[in-house]
């Protein structure tokens, strides 16, 4: 038998860069890298002012405005056949997130383009997890980055006896408990300000954001303190039970279970960020292979008492608990509002979550967090 202080060890260290591993140069070409721009026209930030001033920038780049997402599909298809060097896209994570896993998928069996994330969105969670520079310099400094790969969690809902079909669905994040519902809240309070033109400054971005969770949804959970009993039981790989600082409690074996008890909230991610640099999964890009899972059970007032600490991803509590895993399932006392990358998808009792193929994509800078190291 080892000695139990050696099966506590630290695999990760805080304040270190995340993926310390060797990244790829992007290929070095004598011509100008032939260029393809993917935007969501439904997007807040697209507008023809932003589409000129992207030609200006990239005059040789063939730019894909859709506003469907048959014709998302067409562009993507067209990206595929392997014509272009680089890809850029924007419109917000859900739109990146398609892009990125599409892309990868229809190009099954060539080489993937590899994929820039312009900071177009409302959250930008991805773009600055990437350290996306202004779309200016996305475009015209493409060089400086670096070719990276990124994997998406993928949520599949069995049917729900009575509930509407539930779609799979990928995004760097998801969840439910606290955050589905400050969401729910977000998109009410951004549909009520639609309607009052006095109340459009504060209608979007971060303002509406902290005055929809923390004026409307953390009263509203304080007075109905959603709570349920979950069960999570891991998949076919071996997943972690880490502490804040990335130090190993406990290892599960396939079909072990990872966590029975109480939960208010449950996120899991390979993202760190939830939009606007809220790192809520600080652990999320400390393992390529994994994606991070976070339970909570405590009051949503202490967010709101310590949401500085929580917004940079310092904040520890005993009714927190952190898991790395490749996949798993979940089963819940009742029904949940699920989220995936932001959007509300539906209600349901039970649902499992893997791993997606990792994609390439474009990293501008280092993203400072955690970083995984190979146990001895």
């Amino acid at each position: 038998m080892k000695k139990s202080s050696n099966r506590r060890r630290t695999i990760v260290a805080n304040g270190k860069r995340a993926n310390h591993r060797k990244r790829k140069q992007l290929p070095r070409k004598d011509s100008k890298p032939k260029i393809a721009v993917l935007l969501n026209q439904n997007a807040r930030k697209v507008n023809a002012k932003m589409v000129n001033r992207i030609k200006s920038q990239a005059p040789d780049a063939d730019i894909f405005v859709t506003s469907t997402m048959h014709e998302a599909e067409q562009a993507l298809s067209q990206v595929a056949t392997g014509k272009y060097d680089l890809c850029f896209t924007g419109g917000g994570d859900g739109t990146v997130c398609h892009a990125v896993t599409r892309l990868s998928e229809l190009s099954a069996g060539r080489k993937s383009t590899p994929i820039g994330v312009l900071p177009l969105g409302t959250g930008n969670a991805i773009a600055s997890y990437l350290d996306s520079p202004n779309i200016d310099d996305c475009v015209t400094k493409s060089q400086l980055a670096r070719l990276d790969s990124l994997a998406f969690p993928e949520m599949v809902v069995p049917s729900q006896e009575g509930g509407k079909p539930i779609a799979p669905r990928k995004a760097a994040f998801g969840g439910f408990g606290w955050d589905a519902f400050v969401l729910d809240r977000y998109f009410k309070w951004r549909d009520i300000c639609k309607t009052k033109p006095w109340l459009k400054p504060i209608g979007e971005g971060l303002l509406a954001y902290l005055i929809a969770g923390l004026g409307w949804a953390v009263p509203e959970l304080l007075l109905k303190r959603p709570r349920w009993q979950i069960t999570v039981k891991n998949g076919s790989k071996e997943a972690l039970q880490v502490k804040h600082d990335g130090t190993v409690i406990k290892r599960f074996a396939p079909g072990e279970v990872m966590y029975e008890g109480p939960a208010r909230l449950f996120s899991f991610g390979t993202c760190p960020y939830f939009g606007f640099k809220l790192k809520a999964l600080p652990l999320a890009a400390s393992n390529p292979h994994q994606m991070q899972v976070r339970i909570a059970d405590f009051s949503p007032l202490i967010t709101a008492l310590y949401l500085p600490k929580i917004w940079t991803g310092r904040f520890t509590h005993p009714r927190l608990w952190d898991f790395l895993a490749s996949e798993f399932e979940v089963t819940l006392s009742d029904k949940a509002a699920l989220q995936m990358g932001g959007d509300v998808i539906g209600r349901a009792n039970t649902f499992k979550v893997n791993m997606s193929t990792p994609a390439p994509v474009l990293r501008f800078g280092e993203y400072q967090g955690i970083d995984f190291k190979k146990s001895k």
